[in-house]
């Protein structure tokens, strides 16, 4: 088995760069003048209420082995799984156009297998005859996701299930009742690091730090997240689906005021509320399982009046009538692009909208651009975060703050998963990640505690 791989003897440089196509890669050589440009780029559309992923090169030629894997091999799995697929091919057919991979259909060998993984990997680093200039370092669980997706594109679109890429290792046999099984491990999956440097969560403290640089530096828009993910424990994809339509501004007869989390037709597969229904035809509003708790739609109950005051000051002012006069492409994109689906009788709305926009086009805000901001606000707060990688989910620490903020309060496993919102009380264990400080704290409280029952707290055992 022969590739073609091109070779440069001059030190020259490869960056990834962001365009109106998506993310290229271009080549220089050793005097800076641009000799390549390469990559897949790619596109989603809805027909008859299925929604199809097309690649394609950057000349616009469909790259038809990829889309047959896309919207048939994986016709039957999840809307999220197909659209992380869909990423994972899009950078390994960049791949293959970059370094010129020939007969690629007939499997990867080692030397080429290997050439895949630093690409995935990203960041900045220099090879023997390159610079790389790739920002993003992906983390290895990312990885191994994309090497699995190649492993079953192999196997079902050309058929080949043995090679460098299939290559296992057994770590263990054990007798079952069935017989013997097999643990094994893909020898190409990178392995991570056991070590988790970062805090996992967001302390109080720390949060009260962050609302105070969105006040002075930021805007209401970002406040009004920060405090849904912290204070009622909202998924970031939760938060941007929101409408509208989903907020109750009157108090309910106990006194609260509340928010549906659901999914729309309208929804892109970042706006999706977990464990929810998706409906996929306008019929699905109508049925009953639609309008169940914890099926169809999660109710958070809000105490906070004045985050209610300020969802409700922020939607009008981000639709300022002066603003959408003086600019009409803003004002296009705010009827036709943030428009959601309403799916309630409530005769108070004429039309729903997404509540939070991109303040740059009056685009429903993006999972990106978010990610974008929120780096940002945590920058000026002075809180570290991952540098150059995706390792801990900015977002998702607000939430672990959540639930570490209800531990602290007294919830046990039963309150915590019902307020998280998981299947069961298997999973909150993933939320309790106290720092060192946590812990230091937690022997002191134990210590005062034993001291009051006047018993001895034993630090040190004297042989």
């Amino acid at each position: 088995m022969s590739f073609c791989i091109e070779r440069n003897d001059s030190l020259g440089l490869i960056k990834k760069v962001e365009n109106e196509l998506g993310t290229i890669y271009e080549r220089y050589d050793s005097n800076n003048k641009l000799i390549q440009r390469a990559g897949a780029i790619g596109f989603s559309k809805e027909y008859e209420g299925n929604i199809y992923y097309i690649i394609t090169d950057l000349n616009g030629i469909k790259i038809n082995e990829a889309n047959r894997f896309l919207n048939y091999s994986l016709e039957k799995v999840s809307e999220k799984k197909r659209e992380q697929a869909f990423s994972a091919l899009k950078i390994f057919y960049s791949f293959i156009d970059l370094f010129h991979i020939k007969d690629y259909e007939k499997g990867l060998n080692n030397e080429v297998l290997k050439k895949l993984i630093g690409f995935l990997k990203g960041g900045t680093f220099s090879g023997n005859t390159l610079v790389f200039d790739f920002n993003l370092e992906r983390k290895n669980s990312t990885i191994r996701y994309y090497l699995s997706v190649y492993r079953k594109f192999y196997e079902l679109i050309f058929n080949i299930r043995v090679g460098p890429l299939h290559d296992r290792t057994s770590l263990i046999n054990y007798q079952h009742e069935n017989g013997v099984r097999k643990i094994e491990k893909y020898n190409s999956n990178p392995q991570s690091p056991s070590k988790n440097v970062l805090p996992k969560y967001i302390r109080y403290e720390e949060y009260q730090k962050i609302l105070e640089i969105i006040d002075a530096k930021f805007n209401l828009r970002d406040r009004i997240i920060v405090m849904l993910m912290y204070e009622y424990g909202l998924r970031i994809g939760e938060v941007l689906g929101i409408t509208i339509e989903d907020i109750n501004f009157e108090k309910n007869k106990n006194g609260y005021y509340s928010l549906k989390i659901r999914n729309r037709i309208t929804d892109k597969s970042f706006q999706h509320g977990k464990r929810l229904i998706v409906p996929k035809k306008i019929e699905h509003y109508f049925e009953e399982e639609y309008a169940l708790e914890g099926i169809g739609l999660w109710t958070i109950l809000i105490e906070d009046e004045e985050l209610i005051e300020i969802i409700e000051e922020y939607y009008e002012e981000a639709r300022d009538a002066r603003i959408l006069n003086k600019f009409k492409k803003k004002r296009d994109n705010l009827k036709y692009k943030s428009k959601a689906d309403k799916v309630t009788d409530r005769n108070d709305l004429r039309e729903n909208q997404y509540i939070f926009l991109n303040q740059q086009n009056y685009t429903p805000l993006t999972a990106s651009g978010w990610g974008y901001r929120i780096k940002k606000i945590l920058e000026n707060a002075g809180i570290e975060i991952d540098r150059g990688t995706k390792k801990n989910n900015l977002s998702h620490r607000f939430r672990h703050g959540f639930a570490m903020k209800k531990v602290a309060e007294g919830y046990d496993e039963i309150k915590l998963y019902k307020v998280l919102r998981h299947s069961g009380p298997h999973s909150v264990k993933y939320y309790f990640n106290p720092t060192p400080e946590d812990q230091a704290d937690m022997l002191r409280g134990q210590k005062e505690n034993m001291e009051m029952r006047g018993l001895a707290y034993v630090t040190d055992i004297k042989k």
